[in-house]
């Protein structure tokens, strides 16, 4: 970095996974090398710089840092859209970024999956079945529920080729 200042009226930066080292000069970054944010995603010690996603650090109820998915930053950025008009007319938006805890489905090898999601844990071909109805939403959001359904019945059948 050559040191230069440059005058702007907005940054927008959308790069990376973590801070880098020329944010050591904003604030004093976590053990994780993100930024502390406070409610409203505005970095603790500078109110007029906003950080989402893998780079901020947001603390949950108990005032522990919560983790980071791309479901998370998804969340975050529909809240920052939401509050950032009251924010720029230095008012506080009426309700503060409540962390939501997503769920999650792995697939571990042919007809078998692990899932969670409110509480509630399965495994095996269930979970697998499940998994592949979450495919199938998300293919016939893209392509149409014909191709969906194509898609996803080959799918079943070139993975689960050895079970």
């Amino acid at each position: 970095m050559s040191g230069d200042k440059i005058a702007y009226d907005v940054l927008m930066w959308s790069a990376g996974i973590k801070a880098c080292d020329s944010h050591m000069e904003i604030t004093q970054l976590d053990k994780k090398g993100r930024l502390p944010v406070n409610e409203f995603f505005q970095v603790a010690t500078h109110q007029n710089v906003f950080a989402i996603g893998d780079i901020a650090c947001v603390l949950d109820s108990q005032g522990k840092p919560v983790t980071s998915s791309a479901q998370d930053a998804a969340d975050q950025a529909k809240y920052l859209v939401y509050a950032l008009p009251f924010i720029l007319k230095n008012q506080k938006p009426p309700f503060p970024y409540k962390n939501i805890k997503h769920g999650f489905i792995v697939n571990v090898g042919g007809k078998w999956a692990i899932m969670s999601y409110n509480g509630i844990y399965l495994t095996g071909w269930l979970a697998y079945f499940i998994d592949e109805l979450a495919h199938l939403q998300y293919y016939i959001s893209v392509v149409g529920f014909y191709k969906a359904v194509k898609c996803v019945i080959f799918q079943m059948e070139i993975y689960s080729r050895n079970d």
